[in-house]
């Protein structure tokens, strides 16, 4: 039998969790929060929809959108 995979993760910030009223998961274009992205980050979002959950977290009514880097240097 499986056991379940848990894990505790620590942000850096608390956790803001804003409901839109609509499926910012399955229609990114609905959502707010997306819409305010620069467009390379959007195409990062689409491919990978986990990064809008995080943002959908972040306190970005006090820390505002983050910078989107594709690459690190």
């Amino acid at each position: 039998m499986a056991s379940a995979l848990e894990a505790t993760v620590t942000l850096p910030f608390e956790p803001e969790y804003i409901d839109e009223g609509n499926d910012c998961y399955n229609n990114v274009e609905s959502c707010a929060l997306y819409r305010m992205l620069p467009a390379n980050a959007r195409d990062y979002v689409r491919a990978s929809p986990h990064l809008l959950e995080y943002l959908h977290i972040q306190p970005v009514n006090t820390v505002g959108i983050p910078l989107f880097l594709s690459e690190l240097k």
